[in-house]
């Protein structure tokens, strides 16, 4: 699957959360996401970025809304033109979306397993 990463969620664009994660290790995420079929129709992944320890680590920044920023650990993953090619940005977690279920339940049970944790 093609991933390309986006320039905006790069450059300080202030209305866009930001990876402070290299561009090398998005991909990673990426393809982790895809490896452990962390994707949900229609066409969206979610992703963790983890240490060599295993911990899950903070990807990037909020976009500055309401006059602040803050760390935020999930990626989310999008075929958004449905033509297999993706791209991906910081995902607010306390967001409710009809996928924070989803999320909470599949994605955290298969990093529980990946990382040996008892959940």
């Amino acid at each position: 699957m093609p991933y390309e990463p986006k320039a905006d969620h790069r450059d300080n664009t202030q209305t866009k959360s930001q990876w402070t994660i290299s561009p090398a290790e998005e991909v990673a995420c990426f393809n982790r996401t895809v490896e452990e079929a962390w994707i949900s129709p229609p066409h969206v992944g979610w992703g963790l970025h983890f240490d060599a320890a295993g911990i899950a680590q903070y990807l990037g920044i909020s976009a500055v809304t309401h006059g602040e920023e803050y760390a935020l650990f999930l990626a989310k993953f999008i075929d958004g033109n449905q033509n297999d090619t993706w791209h991906g940005y910081l995902h607010a977690a306390e967001r409710r979306t009809h996928w924070h279920n989803h999320w909470k339940t599949t994605l955290a049970r298969s990093c529980c397993e990946a990382s040996a944790l008892v959940c």
